[in-house]
């Protein structure tokens, strides 16, 4: 009997011994992950970086500028007299007939031209900047009297908020452009054009000492669709030209924690252009253009809203030096505009093979 309550009792030892093992093991490990906070830009990152300098609200953006700049050429020179005209591919064939490019690379040209934009925001602490840019442009009508070409912009836009932020932004621009004549007075175009924007800025911190911002990195998708009627009486020339562009951008701030900002829009302006010929070297002409930023969505991308509505008149004078070569000069005042005051003039060198 003793035996057998002996033995009784070192099984209940041995049972409480294993479970206090079990209750007094170590913990298992446990791993945390946090998720970083990832918010838009405030409103100070915005100021600082002046970022509405190239939102479409802005009538010197160098987007909607060069798609206006694509279709007014192409209006321009499908409205003049080519009949007769030599042209590389005229002259190649006359020498080897055989050569395909006879029908494929004719009536070639080439331009180049330099602007300066007073460019001022007047709105609370808008900047106030000077903006140079070089134009670079060239194109020819190849198989199915397909007109076709390229442009590339840079610009430089440099100047100060009146907030004392100091900002300075290069933007490089290409665009690829393609348009055809629907008969003997109007034409159908597209371009197609991608700019990338880098902003540098400094100002004041707490202690009024100046310093640098993050630099801000703004890409900017275009594409532009138009179409131009045009009639010639005489010496004169009349033309309207009606362009949509619709453009998609991506803000980077560059700062951590800071997400990107996407913005999309989209302008529709049309240019009325009258010409006089006062001579076969000399003529003069007058372009109003009114533009309608007819819709923006974006994460405060340009608060408060710009005017959505301006008018640009646009006088300019073309001389030939020869019948291949002919300088241009012009200028252009943005009217009617609340937020900003914007004065262009640009001077140009073209030829013709």
């Amino acid at each position: 009997m003793k035996k057998t309550i002996y033995i009784t009792m070192c099984a209940l030892a041995l049972s409480g011994a294993s479970a206090m093992a079990s209750g007094w093991s170590a913990p298992a490990e446990t791993t945390t992950t946090t998720t970083p906070t990832v918010t838009g830009a405030s409103a100070e990152q915005k100021s600082a970086a002046n970022v509405p300098q190239v939102s479409a609200g802005n009538p010197a953006a160098r987007p909607t500028l060069i798609s206006n700049k694509v279709s007014d050429m192409a209006a321009t020179r499908a409205s003049q007299k080519t009949t007769g005209k030599t042209h590389a591919g005229t002259e190649m064939c006359k020498q080897v007939k055989e050569i395909p490019s006879c029908n494929g690379f004719i009536y070639p040209y080439t331009g180049v031209d330099y602007g300066y934009t007073s460019n001022k925001d007047t709105r609370a602490n808008g900047l106030y900047s000077d903006v140079n840019n070089v134009t670079i442009s060239g194109g020819f009508t190849t198989y199915w009297d397909l007109n076709v070409g390229a442009m590339f912009d840079f610009s430089n836009s440099n100047g100060t908020s009146g907030s004392n932020v100091d900002s300075d932004a290069n933007t490089y621009s290409g665009s690829i452009f393609a348009s055809r004549a629907i008969n003997t007075w109007s034409l159908a175009g597209v371009s197609l054009t991608y700019s990338n924007s880098d902003i540098e800025s400094s100002m004041p911190n707490a202690a009024g000492v100046v310093a640098d911002q993050p630099g801000v990195n703004v890409d900017t998708y275009t594409w532009s669709p138009f179409v131009s009627v045009f009639k010639t009486w005489g010496n004169w020339t009349l033309s309207y030209t009606p362009t949509y562009s619709m453009s998609f951008s991506t803000t980077d701030y560059n700062t951590a924690g800071v997400s990107d900002e996407h913005t999309t829009s989209g302008t529709f302006l049309s240019t009325l252009k009258a010409s006089y010929a006062v001579s076969e070297k000399l003529s003069f002409a007058l372009g109003i253009t009114p533009t309608v930023l007819v819709w923006q969505e974006t994460p405060q991308f340009d608060a408060p809203k710009s005017d959505d509505n301006w008018y640009s008149v646009s006088p300019s004078v073309s001389y030939k030096i020869t019948d291949a070569v002919n300088v241009t000069a012009g200028y252009k005042y943005d009217a009617f505009n609340n937020d900003y005051e914007n004065h262009n003039a640009t001077v140009g060198l073209n030829y013709s093979f």
